[in-house]
Formats: C-alpha cells, sequence, structure tokens
C-alpha cells in the first residue's frame, strides 16, 4: 500500500468508526481497497456479512434485498445487497464478487454520493462534458466522454489505482441506462 493510500486509509477509518451510525449513502471510496460502509478487497463473507449487518438500510434475512448467485465453475460467487429508506425505496446497492466463494475480489457500487479519495462520485460522473475534467483526477486512466442529444456516457478505468465508474444514460428509458462504480485490486 503506498504512503498516500495509507494515510488516506487511516484517516478515512477512522471517520468511518463514526459514519456507521450515518447516512449509508455518504462517504469515502478508496480506490483499490475500501468501499465506505467498511468492506475491503480481500474480506471473507462473514467480513462482509458483518458490516453490512452494520446498517439498518440492509437486510440480509429478506431474500429480495440480499442474494447471491450459485458458484461458476471455478467456484466464484456474486452477492448483492439492496440498501431501501424507511419507505422502501431504493438508495442504492452492492455487488460483492467472492473469488473462489472465500475472498473478496471486486466491489461494485450505485450509491451516486460515495466519493472517491479524488473526489469523484457517479452523480459528478453524470455531468462531465470534458474528458479532461477526469484526466485530471485520474491521469493514468483510459477516459471516455460522449455527450450528444440521445446518449451520455461517461467512463473512467484506471487498472493502476482499482477503479473502474461508468455511466450511460439515454433520453428515453432504457435497461442500459445508469451509473456504477467498482473496486478492485489493482494491476
Amino acid at each position: 500500500m503506498t504512503f498516500k493510500k495509507l494515510a488516506l486509509a487511516t484517516a478515512f477509518s477512522a471517520f468511518s468508526a463514526f459514519s456507521y451510525a450515518q447516512d449509508v449513502t455518504q462517504g469515502v471510496v478508496i480506490e483499490g481497497e475500501s468501499i465506505p460502509i467498511g468492506i475491503s478487497i480481500g474480506d471473507r463473507v462473514r467480513q462482509v456479512e458483518a458490516a453490512i449487518g452494520n446498517f439498518s438500510e440492509f437486510d440480509l434475512q429478506d431474500p429480495n434485498r440480499s442474494f447471491c448467485s450459485n458458484p461458476d465453475s471455478d467456484g466464484d460467487i456474486s452477492c448483492t445487497y439492496i440498501a431501501n429508506d424507511d419507505t422502501g425505496s431504493e438508495l442504492g446497492e452492492v455487488i460483492v464478487d467472492f473469488r473462489r466463494g472465500r475472498k473478496v475480489d471486486n466491489l461494485r457500487w450505485s450509491f451516486e454520493n460515495w466519493t472517491t479519495t479524488t473526489g469523484l462520485s457517479l452523480a459528478g460522473l453524470k455531468t462531465v462534458s470534458d474528458p479532461s475534467e477526469l484526466e485530471a483526477l485520474y491521469p493514468n486512466a483510459r477516459v471516455t466522454v460522449f455527450n450528444s442529444s440521445v446518449r451520455n456516457i461517461a467512463i473512467v478505468d484506471d487498472t493502476e489505482s482499482g477503479l473502474l465508474m461508468v455511466n450511460n444514460s439515454t433520453a428515453e428509458p432504457s435497461p442500459f441506462n445508469g451509473a456504477y462504480g467498482e473496486i478492485f485490486k489493482p494491476f
């Protein structure tokens, strides 16, 4: 872990200890490391469920809001955890991929206001019109920005820091609309 990330992880860990009682829709994503609700790359299933269980917005007992895939031929599984507010409206979701069913391999999220250590959020990604905005935040990333009257796409793919963020929206309702972020072990 680089010194910068170690310092950020320490600072955000101290902050996170206080944020568990706070709003699940806010927090800092540490690229290639962890997401704001206390889940890190390399965690085991037990640790993930303990972290999810700290937030009332998630319900591990509801099969419509917490579910896992069957293991694939390599033994990998994917678990989805959906957070709802008191009225039942969806706040966001976390998808956790477990390598060989044991350790977290990557983490995806749809919480719009989780921000990366550079300050980028999914909400902010939706407003980007110039690739240089993203290139300034992630100089080693592959960046794509396309805006037209019918479709807006923004993608940041930074394998060196372990981050992928995607926004794909169209003027018409579509199953392909949406935004998500993903962290993984940098390579």
